[in-house]
């Protein structure tokens, strides 16, 4: 994915996104309590990855609908669409 000026930094600003979201629940390590509520989040963020990084890929081949669309969904699953997402 490239900026209309041919620069890359988006989209591997975004890949580094997804990667640190995949590795935030290996990251989480209980100290005096686990806290259920911390692992529910991260496996949530985790699946959101994986709609982020197939809209990634649908972005490389110009699928701009289905890549919107595949974000809304993941948003949907996540909890709700924040209120900027037109709907």
């Amino acid at each position: 994915m490239t900026t209309e000026a041919g620069s890359s930094e988006l989209g591997e600003g975004a890949g580094v996104l997804v990667e640190c979201v995949r590795e935030l629940r290996g990251a989480l390590q209980p100290v005096d309590a686990f806290h259920m509520q911390h692992d529910d989040f991260a496996r949530r963020a985790e699946d959101f990855a994986g709609y982020l990084s197939t809209a990634l890929d649908l972005l490389d081949r110009h699928r701009f609908v289905q890549s919107y669309a595949l974000i809304r969904s993941g948003f949907d699953h996540w909890g709700g669409r924040p209120d900027h997402v037109p709907g």
